[in-house]
Order: structure tokens, then C-alpha cells, then sequence
């Protein structure tokens, strides 16, 4: 495979447009898998153990074909990416399906464990919870919102399984930079966007995250064009021009980490240099691999995630 070549304004646009569609698609595709979720767990009168089989049997399959779905969309996008560096069509990286899906994802736990975890956590639920009005809605409300963590983090695992895959054939490929993706990434994703990982690193995650991978080859970073960017009504843009990024990250770090690195570019609006990068550690969890957390925080399993 060819040498990257130097980044030009035409290029550039290339790869940014690559980005938008590519992040379009993989935003809809979230979309619709929250949605079909959300749909199932409300069409059971009662939530018992026939209930869960029949869950089970109707969400697997479709959680499998959506991971499937983000894997071929994400070889799609980094030849496309790759194209865009090199000035030439790229043949996307064959990935097979069974690689990058289901119990290969989750470190050999099956789909049929995982998508029973939202009625058990329903039970516990209804065991703990004080026998009072809305008892029996808020534990079913909380197993929805496990089901649905369930199906994103999946969808998740696949852009991160195909895209550590793709890039292992890649022998120019030197590291790889976070791409946020939606206004609302959360502040642990913004502070690791600003930094760079290597190439054999899993895509530090958290529940149902959705950034995507940016290659680097060689001396060709692409932290020039899309560093600390997130995407805005189909346009990136800076995180310095978002005016509640730095109020999100000051909630969840504190105001100042004087030990951390800076984010480049961010300030509070008062000229002050925010810095936060230190406050962001990456725990490995058995089952998921790298997972982001802030320093000090405590590190649940499996039941939290």
C-alpha cells in the first residue's frame, strides 16, 4: 500500500466529508436499534422468565445484524479515510462478521447471557425496592435503559473490534485519534479526544459511546483537521466554539487538574488554560476491555455496564 501523502485543502475536504457520512450513518443506525429495543421491552404484559426468553430471542439477532451492519460501514470508512490520505481508491479491509460480533466482542460471553441481564436486573430491583407506588415502573423504566446500553455498546464494540482489525493490515498506520461524534459526547470523550493512542490499542469505551477511530500514518495526523472536534448539525467544529463543553468537563472533572496536560486551545473564556487530561484513566473490564473512568472514581463489573 501506498505512502500517505501531505494533507491538502482537497484532501482535507475529502476526509472530513468521509467523516460526516460516515458518523450519519452509524448516528441512524444507533437510532433505530435504541428504538427497536425500547419498542420490544414494551410489548410484554409481565416480565417473567418466558418473557426474557422471548427478549432474548427477538433482540439477538437483531443486535448481531446491526454489529454487522457497523463493521462493514467502518471498513468502508477507513479506506475511505485512507483514500482521502493517499490520493487513491483503497479496496476496503475484509473483516469477517464472526470476528467482530456477539461473545468475539465480549470476550467469549454469549448474546443470550447479556441480553438476560436487563430482567435480572428487574428482579433484583423489585426485590430491593420499598413496596410503594411507581416500585414496579421505575425497575421496569431501569431495564429498558440496561437493554438499551446492552445494544449500543454492542454496536460499539464492533467499530472497535473492525477498526483495530483494519489497522492492524495497515502497516503505515503508526496510532489513531478519537473522533467525537454528536453534540453531546459526554466530558470523557472530550478529554480523549485530545490525545493520541497507538496503534495496538483498543478504543478506550464507556456504556453506550459512540466515537469512532481516525488513523494515523506515518507523519500524517489528522489531529490537524478534526482535534477536539465535535459534530454540529452535520459540521465539525471546534470544541473551543461550543460554550457549554467547557461546563460539562468542569461538572464531571472539577475546575482545574493542576497536574494534567492542557486541552489544547481550551480556555474558560477568561484567558485561564483549561486542564483536565490527567483526571482520565482507562481500566481494562474483563468482558468489554479498555473501559474510560475518572481517577479516583470506583470500578464496577459487569452488572454497571
Amino acid at each position: 500500500m501506498a505512502r500517505p501523502r501531505p494533507a491538502d485543502a482537497a484532501a482535507q475536504a475529502q476526509y472530513l466529508a468521509a467523516l460526516a457520512t460516515y458518523q450519519a450513518g452509524t448516528q441512524q443506525l444507533r437510532t433505530r436499534l435504541e428504538q427497536y429495543v425500547q419498542r420490544l421491552w414494551a410489548t410484554f404484559p409481565e416480565y417473567r422468565q418466558p418473557q426474557m426468553r422471548r427478549f432474548v430471542d427477538q433482540a439477538v439477532p437483531v443486535v448481531l445484524g446491526a454489529q454487522q451492519r457497523m463493521a462493514a460501514m467502518t471498513a468502508a470508512n477507513l479506506a475511505q479515510l485512507r483514500a482521502a490520505a493517499n490520493g487513491g481508491p483503497v479496496i476496503p479491509v475484509a473483516v469477517s462478521a464472526k470476528l467482530v460480533s456477539g461473545a468475539a466482542v465480549r470476550a467469549g460471553t454469549a448474546p443470550a447471557d447479556v441480553y438476560s441481564r436487563p430482567f435480572h436486573l428487574l428482579w433484583r430491583m423489585l426485590d430491593e425496592l420499598p413496596r410503594e407506588p411507581g416500585s414496579i415502573e421505575k425497575a421496569i423504566t431501569a431495564g429498558a435503559g440496561r437493554a438499551v446500553s446492552l445494544a449500543l455498546t454492542d454496536v460499539q464494540l464492533a467499530k472497535q473490534h473492525t477498526a483495530q482489525r483494519v489497522l492492524d493490515k495497515d502497516d503505515h498506520v503508526v496510532g489513531y485519534r478519537r473522533v467525537l461524534e454528536g453534540a453531546h459526547s459526554c466530558a470523557l470523550c472530550l478529554v480523549a479526544a485530545t490525545q493520541r493512542y497507538h496503534r495496538d490499542a483498543l478504543l478506550p469505551m464507556h456504556p453506550a459511546c459512540d466515537c469512532s477511530v481516525a488513523p494515523i500514518w506515518d507523519h500524517a495526523d489528522p489531529g490537524q483537521t478534526i482535534e477536539a472536534k465535535v459534530r454540529v448539525d452535520g459540521k465539525l467544529t471546534p470544541i473551543a466554539d461550543l460554550a457549554d463543553v467547557h461546563d460539562r468537563i468542569a461538572e464531571r472533572f472539577g475546575a482545574d487538574s493542576s497536574a494534567a496536560r492542557e486541552i489544547p486551545g481550551a480556555t474558560d473564556g477568561h484567558g485561564r488554560i483549561l486542564r483536565y487530561r490527567d483526571a482520565l484513566i482507562t481500566h481494562h473490564h474483563g468482558e468489554l476491555g479498555p473501559v474510560l473512568a475518572v481517577r479516583g472514581a470506583t470500578f464496577t463489573g459487569p452488572d454497571d455496564l
